[in-house]
This record gives C-alpha cells, sequence and structure tokens, in this order.
C-alpha cells in the first residue's frame, strides 16, 4: 500500500500515551463514519466492516476496540523507513506520498490533519473533538519519526 491524500493516508495515533503509525484508506479515520463521504463508504464497504464493525462513532470507550482491529494496518516503523528510503533512492519524486497527514490524539480529543484532506473530515470529528490543520509533526515524540 502507498500512501496518496485520495485513497491511503499515513495517520499517527495516540491513544493511553501510546503511540503507533497506521496506513490505511481515509474514510476509516472518520470518527463519525455517518458523516463520512458516501462514496468512499461504498468503495470501501468491505475493508469498513472488517475494521469499523459496528463503530459508526469512535470515542475513547471504542477506541481499543478499532485499534485491535486495525492491528493489520500498523506499520513497522523500522521496515518502513527501509522501505521509504529504498523507493525515495529510486526516485525522490515519492518522498511526499510519505509525508503523515493525520494525527489523531484520542487522549486529548484532537484530530490534526493538513490542509489537502482538512475539508474531507471537518464535518466527521464528534463535538467533543477538536479539529485542526496545524502542523502536528512537532508534537510527535522523534524517537517516531520514519523519514528521518
Amino acid at each position: 500500500m502507498i500512501p496518496s491524500f485520495n485513497n491511503n493516508v499515513i495517520v499517527g495515533i495516540k491513544f493511553n500515551n501510546v503511540f503507533n503509525w497506521y496506513l490505511a484508506p481515509k474514510i476509516l479515520w472518520a470518527l463519525n463514519l455517518d458523516k463520512a463521504q458516501n462514496t468512499d463508504k461504498i468503495k470501501y464497504v468491505n475493508l469498513i466492516n472488517k475494521v469499523r464493525k459496528n463503530l459508526e462513532v469512535l470515542n475513547n470507550e471504542n477506541f481499543n476496540e478499532f485499534l485491535l482491529n486495525l492491528e493489520p494496518l500498523k506499520l513497522n516503523v523500522l521496515e518502513f523507513k527501509k522501505n521509504i528510503k529504498e523507493i525515495v533512492n529510486f526516485d525522490i519524486n515519492f518522498i511526499e506520498d510519505f509525508v503523515p497527514s493525520i494525527f489523531i490524539d484520542v487522549d486529548d480529543k484532537i484530530f490534526y490533519v493538513i490542509k489537502p484532506i482538512y475539508e474531507y473530515f471537518v464535518n466527521t470529528i464528534p463535538s467533543k473533538w477538536k479539529i485542526l490543520d496545524d502542523d502536528f509533526l512537532e508534537k510527535i515524540d522523534p524517537k517516531y519519526y520514519y523519514w528521518k
């Protein structure tokens, strides 16, 4: 799976002070699936049923179940870093494809997203959450950087 703004995105998740990277279609990251784009819900119906199951709205109570379902999509940072280096050494134009697009801080209820896909998510965030289109990389511990 290669990331792209149209389909798969790289997402950092902090939940119970544990951080991990994931790579999956952006539809999975809509915290309120009912408000996500119908075309993506149709396109990814099998994946949604497998990963989201009956988790229409993600929250602190059910996020752990969601992460357990996402386990096959979790990135091994060392392996991912090695793969990126091989791809970028082949063609430097791919480097932008590997920039993280989303950081979900479940502990603080903040959904960070980069501008090109901000509009996709703005209506899918529950009212008790904040959505920000800030540069979130400095909020991630450098030990989790796979691009350096």
